[in-house]
């Protein structure tokens, strides 16, 4: 019963933050001004967090991830399998665009050290995407003949660039729909499976 009570009370510090985070720059936001909307102390605050960067960890940590049963109704879907790469890979950037700018300018160098993770083809979620991409050429839904592997590293070096240029320019277009045109372009997805939402980046 005891851990039941001390996640909860994680949860609701997280759940607090993230707004805050959002609207607010991270340094004009205090642990006090945390612990009052958490309605904790702080002495419960640091019981779970060595400080405000720990707990914005753990804000971007709380990314949804697919389980079982969501992964499940997915490839049951009878969706395209570009589709069916999209969906996977659409947890991350709901979440990404969620969160908003100002979280996202205290996980860039966060985020730019996940190439490292990105880069291993033995992880979990490149060998789900390489596995996609390989049924998707098979099927012909995406025309470009590289390695599936390659293709992979191709989107995910799209998404940190691009993640960039949206939190430097303070989110000034629509982060999801742009990574998905850039992705389904460059991996050869064919035209009339692309989701047709090539936005223009305005300067």
């Amino acid at each position: 019963m005891q851990k039941s009570v001390k996640t909860s009370a994680k949860d609701r510090i997280i759940a607090c933050a993230r707004p805050l985070f959002r609207v607010r720059e991270f340094e004009s936001i205090t642990v006090e001004q945390i612990c009052a909307h958490a309605e904790i102390s702080k002495k419960t605050f640091y019981y779970y967090f060595a400080s405000k960067r720990d707990l914005l960890l753990a804000c971007m940590g709380e990314q949804k991830q697919l389980n079982a049963s969501e992964l499940s109704a997915i490839f049951l879907s009878g969706a395209s399998f570009a589709e069916q790469l999209w969906q996977v890979k659409s947890p991350l950037v709901n979440f990404i665009v969620d969160c908003g700018c100002e979280i996202m300018k205290e996980l860039r160098a966060v985020l730019q050290d996940k190439t490292r993770v990105y880069a291993d083809f033995k992880s979990d979620a490149h060998k789900l995407e390489a596995f996609l991409i390989e049924k998707a050429q098979q099927a012909g839904e995406i025309i470009c003949p590289a390695d599936a592997h390659t293709l992979v590293l191709v989107g995910w070096t799209q998404f940190l660039g691009l993640l960039d240029l949206w939190i430097t320019l303070n989110g000034a277009f629509d982060f999801a729909a742009t990574y998905r045109s850039w992705l389904e372009n460059s991996i050869g997805v064919k035209p009339e499976l692309r989701a047709d939402q090539a936005p223009v980046l305005h300067g």
